[in-house]
């Protein structure tokens, strides 16, 4: 139950990946457009996104073509009086409800993007926006996009797909604001590799060979214009749409596409677990089988076929694994409630809701009896009457119990190698969670600002005791950077691409950072643009001897800006620990800024609730969102829900592993029964039985032990090699899992073992 429990997980998981995108119309004629890229080294980039001409392109070379559409992802920032949502916003035209099967609650499926700014939006995030309202012809205002209607609504269905955006506005709309300023002028932009997502419906004569040749002809056209060096190579690629799903995984993929590579480790992992778990029931059943031997020979002498008996205890194994799958669901919705980070996302009714799903369960608990009762059902089966009605213990069952010994100490090579891996896992994410980043985390409240008046919240803040400063940033620290800036530092230098934030005079003192020159920003009230502070990476890579020769020098930012050096800082981990320290930038926008960043003498929750009113009193619709900032980046950082997944799957091997043991403990300590009884009769005393009957198992514990040390060892070592600052694998988590489960071995072992080494002999003997 334990074991299918975890195989239950897996195949709800395998059964949504399975259901995205299978409700389209005529799938075998759907493809996208995928880009294959070769920079000058020859190194291979395989994109699921191509430039926005294509379409357009594609369209004039293709007489195939039945339908084509572009999706363009955009920013999705709402704006309004009462509402700031965010919404995924992509560009799409009219043809895009003509490749995609979206079942519409409204609107007109011909004509609805056809007009510029009109827009979809699905049922969900109509309720959002317009509450009841059934959204057609409503109005949504984006921040930099403008205002579009809607002009349909997608409803809400079981149906899951891999294009999954919550707006589609009408690419008619493009051509405007490209030309206003407000989007980058992609439309026309052949290298904008990542810009666009084509999908083409072929028409019923034409074939993905037809198509890959039409591609092969634009893609031999580009090059010719092109300018390539060394092994530069481009080409664009036709993938058929039920290859999406579980395939080639690809860079900038939207959607949930699923891991081919993830999805089959996690089938592996269920069929080891399981295949465990049978392992066992076969050897528990072999225990039993010296209870049952006579059982068989009688009813063969009574005139039972082996056949009849085969399915007798095959058919003993099936029930026993539905009983065990009742179980297991049960344990699941446990999981479910109680430990999310290994039932992620998965729902209660989850078989209420899908009758397939109900099947597949039915049919893997079929299988698991049979692969847990085939063994056994063909041994017990195999027994002649003569012999185990004369002396069962004398029979020998598989010529002997080397293999059983073999499986089982595999099995805690397993245990222990994932236990071993699990603490090694865990120790690292709490070490990045924990280590200086360079920066002094404590007692920084981090405000998301959300159109709020910067100037009058900092001062409201600042009136809140124990608000020490306050400081205004494009970013919080922890994930990544604002973005990324080209900078020169000469005319005909090559640019270098480094990371920036933007931020205010006080961000130096609020972060307690180091400066190593320089002044920082030395404008309070003034915001001078033309001021940078780098780190000292940069400076380094910028070829400066000292921080303080960098101080006053002209850089030159994306070409057109430019800016002076006014301070050096001293490296410090802003996109985590687990990452080297890059190149850095701090420029000085306040249209950039979005986080304040207040530094307070100690945490309390009576400062937040002052905070939270400070905000309410200005922002009365804006939903507060602040977090305290170390709370956040160990929250980020530790990976807390994988390593709670980890040690469950740790507990899962033990488990299995010790239930392994105790069916070969069971098995060896009932035929060496009467031998036990003869050498107390002659007088062996109970710890001498107990050393005899214990050491051939803890001999095997102790090999699972050398086997499995070195391999979680050079596991760790590879891991923990991902990452810029870690740990070394610790000799104390290691010979830790060794004692623990040597403890838990000895244990299960002594349980039997005393039993026996304490009966009566008298008992054994008698029937002899």
């Amino acid at each position: 139950a334990l074991s299918m429990s975890i195989c239950l997980i897996i195949l709800y998981h395998f059964r949504m990946q399975l259901s995205y995108d299978n409700f389209h119309n005529a799938p075998s004629k759907l493809a996208r457009i995928i880009t294959e890229l070769h920079n000058a080294d020859g190194r291979e980039f395989r994109i699921a996104s191509t430039p926005l001409p294509l379409a357009k392109k594609l369209k004039e070379e293709f007489p195939g073509v039945a339908e084509l559409t572009t999706l363009y992802p955009v920013g999705g920032q709402l704006k309004g009086s009462r509402k700031h949502i965010q919404l995924r916003s992509a560009f799409a035209d009219n043809s895009m409800l003509k490749i995609f099967n979206f079942p519409l609650s409204s609107g007109d499926r011909l004509h609805t993007l056809e007009a510029p700014n009109t827009a979809i939006i699905t049922r969900a995030a109509a309720k959002r926006l317009f509450g009841n309202l059934n959204g057609t012809g409503q109005l949504i205002s984006y921040e930099n996009l403008g205002d579009f209607k809607v002009t349909a609504v997608i409803e809400d269905s079981l149906f899951l797909s891999h294009v999954n955006f919550e707006a589609y506005l009408s690419l008619n709309s493009l051509p405007a604001l490209e030309k206003a300023g407000v989007l980058a002028q992609n439309s026309e932009l052949w290298n904008g590799w990542f810009s666009g997502y084509t999908y083409i419906r072929m028409g019923d004569k034409q074939t993905t060979a037809s198509l890959n040749a039409a591609l092969q002809s634009i893609s031999a056209d580009l090059k010719a214009i092109s300018k390539l060096s060394g092994r530069e190579d481009l080409r664009f690629e036709a993938q058929p749409f039920d290859k999406i799903i579980l395939g080639e995984e690809l860079n900038n993929s939207i959607g949930n596409v699923g891991s081919k590579g993830k999805t089959a480790a996690e089938l592996l992992i269920g069929f080891v677990i399981l295949l465990s778990a049978c392992f066992n029931y076969t050897n528990l059943s072999i225990a039993r089988s010296l209870k049952r031997g006579r059982e068989v020979g009688v009813r063969k002498i009574a005139g039972a076929l082996r056949w009849q008996v085969f399915s007798q205890f095959i058919i003993e194994s099936m029930i026993n694994a539905f009983i065990a799958l009742a179980l297991s669901y049960f344990i699941l919705g446990l999981l479910i409630e109680h430990a999310p980070f290994v039932a992620e996302g998965i729902p209660p009714d989850m078989i209420l809701r899908d009758p397939v799903l109900f099947g597949w369960f039915i049919l893997f608990a079929l299988f698991t009896g049979l692969l847990a009762g085939l063994l056994p059902a063909w041994a017990l089966s195999s027994f002649r009457p003569v012999e185990v009605l004369k002396n069962f213990t004398q029979v020998k069952l598989f010529g002997g119990i080397g293999l059983r010994k073999s499986l089982i100490v595999s099995q805690f090579v397993l245990a222990l190698t994932i236990t071993i891996f699990a603490g090694v896992f865990n120790r690292q994410f709490e070490h990045m969670a924990t280590a200086d980043p360079g920066y002094d985390r404590d007692n920084i409240y981090s405000v998301q600002m959300q159109f709020a008046d910067a100037s009058y919240l900092k001062q409201r803040l600042l009136t809140i005791n124990g608000v020490e400063e306050i400081s205004m940033m494009s970013h919080a620290f922890g994930r990544g950077a604002s973005g990324k800036t080209k900078l020169k530092s000469k005319a005909g230098n090559d640019a270098v691409t480094v990371d920036h934030f933007d931020a205010d005079s006080a961000f130096n003192h609020v972060n307690r950072l180091t400066l190593l020159a320089g002044t920082g920003f030395t404008h309070e009230s003034v915001i001078d643009e033309t001021e940078i502070l780098i780190n000292e990476n940069l400076s380094k890579l910028l070829s400066f001897d000292t921080p303080s020769d960098a101080i006053g020098k002209t850089l030159t930012l994306d070409d057109s800006v430019t800016v002076q050096v006014a301070g050096v800082l001293k490296d410090f981990h802003y996109t985590g620990m687990e990452f080297p320290v890059w190149p850095l930038i701090i420029r000085n926008r306040i249209s950039q800024f979005s986080v304040m960043q207040v530094r307070t003498g100690f945490r309390s929750p009576a400062f937040e609730s002052a905070a939270f009113n400070e905000w309410k009193a200005i922002n009365p619709d804006v939903p507060f969102e602040a977090w305290w900032l170390k709370s956040k980046l160990y929250e980020q950082q530790s990976a807390g829900d994988m390593s709670s997944g980890l040690a469950f799957l740790a507990f899962m091997t033990i488990v299995i592993a010790v239930l392994g043991l105790l069916g070969m403990v069971v098995y060896l300590t009932q035929i060496r029964e009467k031998e036990m009884s003869i050498r107390k009769i002659i007088g062996a005393g109970v710890l001498d039985i107990a050393i005899l009957l214990s050491k051939g198992f803890m001999k095997m514990v102790m090999i699972a032990g050398l086997i499995a040390v070195p391999m979680s060892y050079i596991a760790s070592f590879f891991f923990l090699n991902m990452f810029a600052t870690r740990i070394s694998p610790g000799f104390d988590i290691m010979a830790g899992s060794v004692f623990v489960m040597i403890v838990i071995t000895m244990v299960v072992i002594l349980s039997q073992v005393y039993r026996v080494a304490t009966s009566n002999p008298v008992e054994s003997l008698r029937s002899e």
